[in-house]
């Protein structure tokens, strides 16, 4: 049985705010009856008088005295019309007696009117029983034989049926004619509200609100009538930008709901509007007042979880300022994820997981972290968040086993979790694969760097090429000590710049210089775009430094810079930029001294900055600044300094003898 939260009445309207899924029901004036109305039965003059008398104040009594006469077999149809009445208004247990005395009745040969009246009353009971098909069909039958002063309420309680079963467009065409034809009527602000939720529902955003402005001017307090019309109103105001007005309203309606499961969810929904706004403080002061005040379990435990994944990420830059106990959640998180993780509730469990896991990696455990994504998405597979939980684990894993600096740690990470990794069949690991390999090729773990490989090829990915993972292993192979390898490999792909690129490495290692340099510009002339004759350039200029010139290693720097310009930003990955300070030191060692003195502008080195400051005084011109040396005389690099203070003095003396 659902209960009516408001009902429209001829002459006044009663509204108590409801809980969600409850009915709004319109009826007649109380005390009104059609058979009441209609005069009474012939020798029932004094019953039909007391009935009229408190029919509206104490229909339970009058359907007990109305009973006793309207049970016997010859009783007239209209004195047990009478008594269904007095049933239907006493509401109750009584209820299930009124639908089966209006069912026999609608049977019966009755004047249309009041069979009508009988389809009307049986529609309202089926409502509020749960049965809204059956109930429009019984207002559907009513319909045509309506009369006022009910069919107002008939045409009413359509509507509200429409919009209880989700048919928002038929709900607001019925309610756009309503208003229409009883521009007077009590209850035209209630009907002003449903219209406005009926229009959002319906995707009618922009009539919707201006239908709930409409309805405000009627009756600002008339959203009460209905939970799901207030949430409505509220979510057209925050979409429409009106954010202050949406949480206001969801504020009210947690105070008239307060303790019930629809005020806490009111309270939760103001959270999550300043949460989206980014404004922390105001969304951890909303599941404050949740959790200081009664609060159904359910709806607490959201609001424990929502301000301690808040300060999980917030707990660092937010001071708040409010004096609510809970607050202890958001500076100290994790022994109240901690609990929820190990408590019964799943979907909570698995979001206080997640947030773990943030706050294990903002405080630098990042195998924590990835152990607690790890439980989120394993734990529980069949949940939608499971897929988030196990592409942020990858996300981390992969960033963590790609990142340069710390192959050790990389390699770690990777044997504690490839099994995990693995969790998705269908995810692509190529990548993963071959960054823990060239981490076990930095460490000269050669042996595992080949077994992992050898796994990389018998995976299905599209992250690592045929060619590039035999050119992996010839690598890897060639520093084990097999260069035969490496030349079976070159030569079987004379035309693989990868496979000319090793070889080359192979002579340069033996000491032979003329067959390397061959290799090299064999790879040169085989590389397929700039990112490939940036590398064979890189790794040829790194094994002919010893012999060169600083005028050739500029010119092999510059070399390099002009083909970095050529690659592709997405190219670029793991390829080392080439440094503007080493091009300015080698600048400044061939004489280029305005070159030299460009590329080292912004160097941090105090070595630097001194080259950088002779570079601008050698070249000459505007360049030639005496106070850029002249600040190093204090530099902390005694070298430096000493240099920088020669160099002043000079310049000094210099500029003191031009003057005589």
């Amino acid at each position: 049985m659902r209960r009516i939260v408001a009902t429209l009445v001829l002459g006044a309207t009663l509204a108590a705010a409801g809980p969600a899924g409850a009915v709004v029901l319109a009826a007649v004036e109380p005390g009104w009856s059609p058979f009441l109305s209609a005069g009474p039965v012939p020798g029932k003059e004094a019953l039909w008088a007391e009935a009229g008398r408190t029919l509206a104040s104490d229909p339970a009594r009058v359907a007990q005295v109305v009973g006793r006469e309207a049970a016997r077999a010859d009783a007239p149809a209209r004195l047990r019309g009478l008594w269904a009445d007095a049933l239907y208004l006493a509401g109750g247990d009584t209820l299930w007696q009124a639908e089966r005395v209006f069912r026999i009745l609608v049977k019966e040969d009755l004047a249309p009117e009041e069979t009508a009246w009988c389809w009307f009353q049986l529609g309202n009971i089926q409502r509020i029983q749960g049965f809204p098909e059956a109930a429009e069909t019984s207002y559907e039958t009513a319909l045509p034989a309506s009369r006022e002063p009910w069919r107002a309420a008939l045409r009413f309680d359509l509507a509200a049926l429409a919009l209880e079963t989700e048919r928002y467009g038929r709900a607001a065409t019925l309610w756009e004619a309503w208003l229409r034809d009883y521009p007077g009527a009590e209850g035209r602000a209630t009907a002003l509200y449903l219209r406005a939720e009926s229009l959002w529902r319906a995707g009618e955003e922009r009539g919707a609100l201006a239908a709930f402005d409409e309805a405000r001017r009627a009756d600002p307090e008339g959203w009460r009538v209905r939970v799901e019309t207030a949430r409505a109103m509220a979510d057209a105001f925050r979409k429409a930008g009106r954010v202050e007005g949406a949480a206001a309203l969801l504020e009210a309606l947690a105070a008239d709901r307060s303790g019930t499961p629809e005020g806490a969810q009111a309270l939760l929904d103001v959270g999550a509007l300043w949460e989206g706004r980014g404004e922390v403080a105001r969304a951890a002061a909303a599941y404050g007042r949740l959790l200081d005040g009664p609060a159904p379990a359910e709806a607490a435990r959201e609001a424990r979880l929502r301000l301690a994944l808040l300060g999980v990420e917030h707990a660092d830059e937010v001071e708040l300022t409010e004096p609510y106990p809970a607050y202890r959640l958001f500076y100290r998180p994790g022994p109240e994820l901690e609990a929820l993780a190990a408590g019964p509730d799943a979907p909570t469990a698995q979001r206080a997981l997640t947030g773990l896991a943030a706050l294990a990696r903002r405080e630098g455990d990042l195998p924590a972290a990835l152990r607690y994504l790890e439980r989120a998405f394993r734990d529980y597979p069949e949940s939608p968040e499971s897929g988030r939980a196990y592409e942020r684990f990858m996300g981390w894993l992969e960033a963590a086993v790609g990142a340069p600096g710390d192959p050790a740690g990389a390699l770690l990470l990777f044997e504690r979790f490839r099994e995990a990794a693995a969790w998705v069949p269908t995810r692509d690991l190529g990548g993963l694969y071959r960054d823990a390999a060239r981490a076990a090729e930095a460490l000269g773990a050669y042996d595992r760097a080949l077994e992992l490989y050898a796994a990389l090829r018998t995976l299905p990915t599209r992250a690592v090429s045929p060619a590039e993972l035999e050119a992996a292993e010839a690598r890897v192979r060639a520093k084990r000590g097999e260069p035969e390898a490496v030349e079976r490999w070159a030569r079987r792909r004379p035309g693989d710049w990868r496979a000319l690129l090793a070889w080359a490495r192979v002579e340069a290692d033996r000491g032979n210089a003329e067959a390397a340099q061959k290799a090299f510009r064999a790879a040169l002339a085989q590389a397929p775009d700039a990112a490939a004759r940036y590398r064979v350039r890189l790794e040829a200029d790194r094994i002919g430094r010893a012999e060169a010139d600083a005028e050739a290693l500029l010119h092999a720097w510059e070399t390099r810079r002009r083909l970095w310009a050529e690659i592709p930003p997405a190219a670029r990955e793991r390829l080392v930029a080439p440094d503007p300070v080493v091009g300015g030191r080698l600048a400044f060692a061939a004489g280029r001294f305005g070159e030299a003195a460009a590329e080292l502008k912004g160097a941090t080195e105090p070595v630097d900055r001194l080259l950088a400051a002779l570079g601008q005084a050698r070249s000459g011109g505007a360049g030639a600044d005496p106070e850029a040396w002249k600040a190093l005389r204090e530099s902390p690099d005694p070298v430096v300094a000493a240099v920088a203070r020669a160099l002043s003095g000079a310049w000094e003396l210099r500029a003191a003898e031009a003057k005589r």
